[in-house]
């Protein structure tokens, strides 16, 4: 197994780092290189690492969906007429 995978994710982690504790277009670059970084540290990992990091993905992906299924079930449920107000204002009622 080669370990050359883990010379563009050191590059990544540090280039977080830069972009967390800077502004402006420093932060933007760093920002690309990070995850340009991310990208062929996984393209050159073993495929067992890579394996790994997809099946991590679709749970977390899984998990993000069905929290944003409740949070929009619980605001439907709490105020059936959410849907139909557009700028504070409520559509059955006339203006006054």
């Amino acid at each position: 197994m080669s370990w050359l995978f883990l010379a563009p994710l050191g590059i990544a982690i540090t280039a977080f780092f830069i972009y967390e504790r800077s502004c402006d277009e420093i932060a933007i670059l760093s920002a690309v290189a990070a995850i340009t970084g991310v990208l062929f540290g996984l393209i050159l990992a073993p495929w067992q690492l890579q394996l790994v990091a997809l099946l991590l993905g679709l749970m977390l992906s899984q998990k993000f969906i069905k929290a944003e299924r409740y949070q929009s079930n619980s605001r439907s449920e709490a105020d059936p007429m959410m849907t139909m107000m557009y700028n504070g204002l409520d559509r059955q009622r006339p203006f006054k």
